[in-house]
């Protein structure tokens, strides 16, 4: 009987322990949410007047090449990746774009896919655009300060971002963009 009563005081101690490890994992859980929700205000994306700054990046046949913006051309930047559902619908905006705009503005298609992932995205696109890679992603990120990863991105002949969308584009932002550069 004394053995019993023992087992079931050490199964309850063994549940409140249970529980208590429970309540402070919930507690945890919570403060780390707060604190990713904290970085990611204090990293805003680009704003209109930042410089943009140069990319390092792969093109399609594996080869490196410095992508700069100070050649007083605009450069209409497209940035995307995998499993990104704003990029995926944002694709019919940047195809119709890169068709009317490729002889008014440099258009360029930077992909944080891997390689061979943007040699498929190239084919899918059906446009005639170059598409690269960042050599170093996180610095990529870092200095684009990319938090969602669908980013289009107007840039003037002197590096200045004048436009910036993160997310999803809809008409009217299209129509912007054609009035910006034309």
């Amino acid at each position: 009987m004394k053995y019993k009563k023992l087992v079931n005081f050490l199964i309850g101690i063994l549940i409140l322990l249970i529980l208590l490890e429970i309540v402070i994992l919930i507690i945890q859980n919570r403060r780390l949410k707060a604190h990713i929700i904290a970085l990611r205000k204090e990293i805003p994306h680009l704003i209109p007047d930042d410089y943009a700054p140069p990319i390092e990046a792969v093109n399609l046949d594996g080869k490196i090449e410095f992508i700069d913006f100070n050649n007083n051309k605009k450069t209409l930047l497209f940035i995307q990746t995998n499993s990104c559902i704003p990029c995926d619908k944002n694709l019919i905006f940047w195809r119709r774009l890169s068709y009317q705009l490729k002889d008014k503005a440099r258009v360029l298609l930077i992909s944080l896919r891997e390689l061979k992932d943007a040699r498929n995205l190239k084919s899918y696109l059906k446009v005639d655009i170059p598409v690269y890679t960042p050599k170093n992603r996180e610095k990529f990120i870092r200095d684009y300060r990319i938090s969602k990863f669908s980013q289009t991105i107007l840039i003037n002949g002197k590096g200045k971002v004048e436009w910036i969308k993160t997310g999803e584009l809809d008409g009217s932002d299209y129509y912007e963009l054609r009035e910006l550069i034309f």
